[in-house]
């Protein structure tokens, strides 16, 4: 999600939505706060003129859902946003390949899988690097994948994936 320009055009209806949703998402996830707690700040500022809406929209959803909650986000719940943020920028990407999927039952934080829906999908490796580099772009922060499947002595691991994951790359500081 990238800050909005001020201008007449009306933001997109899913950037809108998307927006809300890392709201709620961060109220119940990091604030356990109810994510309803959201709609009458979504209800007010749905009828602000377009000017106004876009200077709101520049505003990050965490720090939104952190003044609703009426807390200062500490140090581990901004990471806790971030990877719910890095999730719903995946399945943005994602949603450009219609046979991939985020699997949300990984509970590893830090890894996000994406599963092969149709095993008859055209797919390459490259298909991975371009959803890696998308999410780089999105994120500023960089990731490296594996992928793997079942596949016979014949087949082409690059050719015949059923899934994937990416893992932000860590540089650790060294004292000398």
């Amino acid at each position: 999600m990238a800050p909005v320009k001020e201008s007449n055009i009306p933001l997109p209806r899913s950037y809108v939505e998307q927006y809300w949703q890392l709201v709620r998402k961060s109220l119940e996830n990091i604030f356990s706060k109810s994510p309803n707690e959201a709609d009458a700040l979504q209800e007010t500022i749905e009828n602000l003129p377009t000017a106004q809406q876009d200077f709101f929209y520049n505003e990050e959803p965490f720090n939104v859902a952190a003044d609703l909650a009426g807390e200062n986000p500490t140090d581990s719940q901004i990471k806790v946003y971030l990877w719910l943020r890095t999730v719903e920028d995946l399945k943005q990407i994602l949603e450009n390949y219609d046979y991939l999927e985020y699997d949300e039952t990984l509970t590893n934080p830090g890894l996000l899988q994406i599963n092969v829906t149709s095993q008859d999908a055209d797919r390459g490796v490259q298909v991975i690097t371009d959803i890696c580099h998308k999410l780089e772009a999105v994120t500023h922060r960089n990731y490296f994948f594996s992928y793997g499947g079942s596949y016979t002595g014949s087949d082409n691991l690059e050719e015949v994936w059923s899934f994937f994951t990416l893992r932000e790359v860590r540089h650790e500081k060294q004292s000398v």
